[in-house]
């Protein structure tokens, strides 16, 4: 089940919201001030943040909580900022900080493009995340095979390199490895 945590300053806003999002099946959390969402955010890796930029009762607004998390590293979710009071500057900042949309709380909310904006932020993270492990395990892989059998070929002169590598690798000397571009001179040095 899908995590998303709010940071919504107007209580009975926030759960409207809740309701919302449980009944669309997802695991939603209410904060309602910075100092609380920075203690849920630790306990509750959640895939989706929803941040309010105006807040009232806390020591620093939506955006300063969401810059916070890019400065400290802290951030590892997609975010959806939300204001009914908010300026075309918060708005701009929100966004180029990296919000997935904006969301304006004030006249007809619309309640079908709101999940949609939120299933498509998960979604998306959820990809980064598979993306993310699959470059991992391409390097890991890589670098593994490269490890034990950087080498293609079984040649005469490729033979005669491996026993050369393996005999310097367990000398105390300095090694210089001359050769054209693309020849495998990094992929030597590494093996050594």
């Amino acid at each position: 089940m899908n995590k998303i945590l709010i940071l919504e300053d107007n209580k009975k806003l926030a759960v409207f919201y809740k309701e919302l999002l449980d009944n669309d099946g997802y695991n939603v959390k209410l904060t309602h001030n910075s100092t609380e969402f920075f203690e849920a955010y630790k306990y509750f890796p959640a895939e989706l943040l929803i941040l309010d930029i105006k807040l009232n009762n806390s020591e620093l607004c939506g955006l300063k909580v969401f810059e916070k998390l890019i400065s400290e590293k802290l951030l590892n979710s997609k975010v959806i900022v939300f204001s009914g009071e908010a300026t075309r500057t918060e708005i701009a900042k929100s966004m180029q900080l990296g919000a997935y949309t904006f969301v304006e709380k004030t006249g007809e909310f619309n309640t079908q493009k709101f999940l949609a904006d939120v299933r498509q932020a998960i979604n998306l993270k959820i990809e980064e995340d598979k993306n993310k492990k699959l470059t991992s395990q391409n390097v890991s892989l890589r670098d593994k095979l490269t490890s034990e059998n950087p080498f293609i070929g079984e040649s005469d002169a490729i033979k005669r390199v491996k026993h050369l590598a393996k005999r310097f690798s367990k000398a105390q000397v300095d090694i210089l490895i001359l050769g054209e571009t693309g020849t495998g001179k990094e992929v030597l040095a590494n093996y050594i």
